[in-house]
């Protein structure tokens, strides 16, 4: 981490369907964990570690460790070897490096920043 940078974000995501999400992110856990929850009108989907709940009901569904990000590998791998456009790409996440940009500068200003203003 450099210094200087947050060890904890949290943002707010107002989309124009009017949907509202948040996205928060820490380093200071001392234990590597990827939760997501996410939470609809209709249910939700909590992925804790190696678990799937849908809706709070229990127990949750367990799922193999590595799977996907050895998928992502080898699929990269193939595409490099292929001369082909892997899934992920400049293209493809440009948007997602739109919201991080603008979550940056909105806590840098202390507004909102609209994705919008970062064509």
């Amino acid at each position: 981490m450099d210094e200087g940078q947050p060890d904890s974000v949290s943002t707010v995501l107002s989309h124009e369907n009017g949907t509202v999400s948040t996205l928060s992110q820490t380093i200071v856990s001392h234990v590597s964990r990827y939760d997501f929850h996410f939470i609809g009108s209709l249910g939700s989907i909590l992925l804790n570690g190696r678990t799937v709940t849908l809706n709070g009901e229990g127990p949750g569904t367990e799922f193999p460790v590595g799977e996907s990000l050895r998928e992502e590998i080898h699929e990269f791998a193939t595409c490099c070897l292929d001369s082909k456009t892997p899934d992920a790409n400049g293209e493809s996440v440009r948007h997602t490096v739109a919201i991080v940009e603008a979550a940056r500068l909105s806590a840098a200003r202390d507004e909102v920043v609209m994705v919008s203003e970062l064509g």
